[in-house]
């Protein structure tokens, strides 16, 4: 049985899935490196470099690198002793050509990469790419059964409106909410969660998150009916009760003959089937009345009942 979590077997199915197209591949990249990626300044001079939690996310990282810029970035792992006892791998390049082309081709920084996100033809072609590598790199989805939950954490208000305005523009409805550490847009609704693992490509955490969601549905129709069931048996029964204890008080003090006809032959089934609704007496009354007709009928002898009840 798998140990890993949820979360990390959506992205290891996310990390499979390369794109044919190269602008694709480079809308993902910016989404990695946008949500875990930093320029950094060293001896060897700058370079850009991004860390995940997941090894297969690293690859992927590392095989752009290479597919896209033609260099060999180097793979660093180590050990996050904080929280969680995890490895934590860090992909790097300091090649002067990459740096200049993740930096300005890329959009990395400047107003390009704003613009670039509401272009229309991004978002037809290039934005499922883009907020896989976004989720890859900053992502969380709560396993399937503990509550509908997905988030992307961003660095700062500007970025999470535009991450919101994009999920958006796919029909999707998130919301932003601050953080100590940045900014979190946030899916919290079902169908919503849904359409964004459709829209970035985890059909077999579809399936599975579907799969647990149609389980949820059906057990709680179930056990709605059940409720429904018992609260009706329940309100049969005590109606029962409180009928035979006004027939039986009638018939003690004045006898069911002192009541009409009617009145006396509904009386009698219900001392004989004690647990028949009223609409199964009415089925057995000669000649047969409806639902409604022995509900008057069971008023009427509460009534009379009522009647003798009261201190003269």
């Amino acid at each position: 049985m798998s140990t890993l979590s949820f979360s990390s077997e959506v992205k290891e199915e996310l990390a499979r899935i390369i794109p044919r197209k190269r602008c694709c591949r480079h809308a993902e990249i910016l989404g990695l490196l946008k949500a875990c990626g930093s320029l950094r300044l060293g001896r060897d001079g700058q370079s850009v470099a991004l860390e995940a939690e997941s090894a297969p996310v690293a690859r992927k990282a590392f095989r752009y690198m290479k597919q896209l810029y033609g260099v060999q970035a180097q793979i660093l792992v180590r050990r996050r002793r904080r929280l969680r006892n995890t490895n934590v791998y860090m992909v790097r390049t300091n090649d002067a050509k990459v740096v200049d082309n993740l930096v300005t081709e890329l959009g990395l920084n400047g107003p390009e990469y704003a613009q670039m996100l509401s272009r229309q033809e991004f978002v037809r072609c290039c934005s499922r790419a883009f907020l896989r590598g976004y989720f890859l790199g900053a992502g969380f989805i709560a396993p399937p059964g503990k509550g509908h939950h997905l988030e992307l954490m961003v660095s700062d208000r500007d970025e999470a409106e535009q991450i919101a305005s994009l999920l958006d523009r796919h029909g999707i409805q998130a919301k932003i909410s601050r953080r100590r550490s940045g900014h979190l847009v946030y899916l919290k609704h079902a169908p919503g969660i849904v359409d964004f693992l459709n829209l970035t490509g985890a059909h077999s955490a579809l399936l599975s998150y579907e799969n647990v969601r149609a389980y949820k549905t059906v057990r709680s129709r179930v056990n709605r009916l059940v409720n429904m069931e018992t609260a009706n048996l329940t309100k049969v029964v005590e109606a029962s009760f409180r009928q035979v204890e006004d027939i039986d008080l009638i018939h003690r003090t004045q006898g069911l003959a002192s009541l009409p006809d009617h009145l006396a032959g509904i009386a009698r089934l219900r001392l004989d089937h004690r647990d028949a609704t009223l609409e199964e007496l009415g089925q057995m009354a000669e000649p047969p009345v409806g639902k409604s007709g022995v509900n008057h009928r069971m008023r009427k002898i509460a009534e009379i009942a009522g009647r003798i009840r009261q201190p003269r």
